[in-house]
């Protein structure tokens, strides 16, 4: 802590190693502090819950201006493969997950995915990837955000538009011969019907929400099958669960900070748990990994981004 400098963190984004813990345990999937003792307060608040956090600069501008550029790398461009997505609404706003989303032509992203395959080429990176990219209204230049190195919450959808890389992986797990894939379908729709509805509720109102549901007509959902409802179900009894947990248990908030609330609150408890493993940033790209032993009982603020394998955007709450 005493080695940051405190004007960086003024306005910082704070996103935890372990947004899963990190949400159990106070109800958000992270924050934006406009000072540097807000940012000190969720340093000392994280570290407790055996969470740590990555400052981030806060890119502005609305939800619609994130794009993904993701797909599998081989370290050859005649088999490595590519999509790209942009996310059309988002909930909750500002730093929730994507709940509307259209496949979109890489030529609409080739800034993006050029400096991305650079990156993924000086790393010999090989795998499944899925890099969040934002476009800086200040100078309309793609912003990289982060780099997952796992499938994403919608890996099905690019799966449907014609880009397979779970199946490719296997191949590519099992020694087999690998070619690009695509070209893929672009324009295609995916929607996450609870969220959005929410997201456009609290945007413009409950009428506007209603209506808007009849645009899902077409669109590729992530959850629900006639042929194999469980996940659906399931779904929906954990949604349920946590607006029980509302009235009887709220998430610990440190002070009177700002908030990214996924939904209206949820329930939470303290890691009961204190010697579960303790994410911690690997390196200047801002890679995660797990180390196993006692927590140091010291706040732990790392300053950087880029690639990680924490589970954030697109991953399930």
């Amino acid at each position: 802590m005493a080695t940051l400098d405190r004007k960086r963190l003024e306005g910082c984004f704070l996103k935890p190693t372990d947004s899963q813990r990190f949400f159990a345990r106070f109800g958000v999937k992270a924050a934006r502090a406009a000072t540097a003792d807000e940012a000190v307060a969720w340093a000392e608040k994280s570290h407790e819950a055996g969470v740590a956090l990555v400052v981030q600069e806060y890119v502005p501008g609305p939800g619609d201006l994130h794009y993904y550029v993701e797909g599998y790398a081989t370290g050859d461009p005649q088999t490595t493969s590519w999509f790209a997505r942009r996310r059309l609404r988002i909930y909750p706003p500002d730093f929730g997950n994507s709940t509307w989303m259209r496949s979109v032509p890489l030529d609409e992203v080739a800034p993006a995915k050029e400096a991305l395959r650079r990156l993924l080429e000086h790393l010999e990176f090989r795998g499944i990837f899925s890099a969040e990219f934002k476009r800086d209204p200040r100078d309309g230049e793609f912003k990289l955000l982060e780099v997952n190195a796992r499938p994403w919450w919608y890996v099905e959808f690019a799966v449907r538009c014609g880009i397979d890389v779970v199946y490719q992986g296997y191949r590519d797990a099992l020694g087999l011969p690998l070619e690009a894939l695509g070209p893929y379908d672009v324009g295609r729709s995916c929607v996450y019907p609870y969220y959005d509805f929410h997201a456009v509720r609290e945007s413009r109102g409950l009428s506007s929400a209603v209506l808007n549901s009849l645009g899902w007509l077409g669109a590729w959902q992530p959850i629900f099958r006639w042929n194999d409802p469980g996940p659906a179900l399931k779904a929906v009894s954990d949604i349920v669960l946590r607006r029980l947990r509302r009235s009887s248990a709220h998430p610990e908030r440190p002070g009177d900070l700002r908030l990214l609330r996924l939904g209206r609150g949820s329930g939470g408890h303290p890691d009961r748990h204190p010697r579960l493993p303790r994410v911690v940033q690997n390196n200047a790209l801002g890679a995660a990994h797990r180390a196993h032993g006692q927590r140091d009982r010291r706040p732990r603020l790392h300053q950087g981004g880029g690639l990680s394998r924490a589970r954030e955007d697109d991953a399930h709450p």
